[in-house]
């Protein structure tokens, strides 16, 4: 009878595990798009210790991992990473997961594509991706040099307004960026300010790019 009874307990645990995980997600327009469209995806980032944090003003939402050993007290050398077009954050955790955790790396993913269209405006924009940045690196104490930056496809282009912000303000998280599959295309705004100067002559001076 008892035995019977464990495995019951252990049925019902194994049926109403996924739905518990599922119910520690904040409640936002765009996760519940996630969940519709990228299901396993969403279920193996929390499956895996994925947190998942609202930005500040509300548009959308990150991801945020630490390897074994790690914590948002003890932080370890970063990546960020930006998706491509049509893109989920869920899903670039699932394609660095593995790597990162054998090499004791953290993961900050961002969601900036915010669900709908492919307009500029259907986007965060570069400051509004780098803010998020800067207050999770700062909340986590992160230090200069300390993080990479990824970004792929429309992420990759976009890298670039990202890059000139973090040297700009001074804090330089990061000491490498990553464009991958894409590149900087002067008729976007915000890269077009670069070339207008607006973060000086050499945005770029002492940053370390791989393509």
């Amino acid at each position: 009878m008892m035995r019977k009874l464990a495995c019951s307990f252990i049925l019902l645990a194994l049926f109403l595990a996924p739905s518990i995980v599922l119910a520690e997600l904040p409640s936002h327009p765009l996760i519940e798009k996630a969940k519709q469209q990228r299901m396993p995806r969403v279920r193996y980032a929390l499956e895996n210790g994925a947190e998942v944090g609202l930005t500040s003003d509300g548009k959308s939402f990150y991801l945020l991992w630490f390897p074994e050993g790690y914590s948002a007290q003890n932080p370890p050398p970063m990546v960020a990473t930006m998706h491509g077009h049509d893109g989920w954050a869920f899903e670039d955790f699932y394609v660095w997961h593995r790597f990162l955790k054998e090499r004791g790396y953290g993961l900050l993913a961002i969601q900036w594509w915010l669900g709908e269209g492919e307009g500029t405006n259907d986007y965060l924009k570069p400051n509004e991706i780098y803010r998020t940045f800067d207050e999770v690196f700062r909340k986590l104490g992160v230090k200069p040099g300390t993080a990479m930056l990824h970004g792929f496809s429309r992420g990759s282009a976009n890298i670039y307004p990202v890059a000139a912000l973090d040297r700009s303000t001074g804090n330089n998280y990061f000491s490498l960026f990553i464009a991958n599959a894409g590149r900087a295309n002067s008729n976007y705004p915000p890269v077009h300010e670069i070339e207008q100067r607006r973060f000086g002559t050499q945005p770029f001076a002492g940053t370390h790019w791989s393509r």
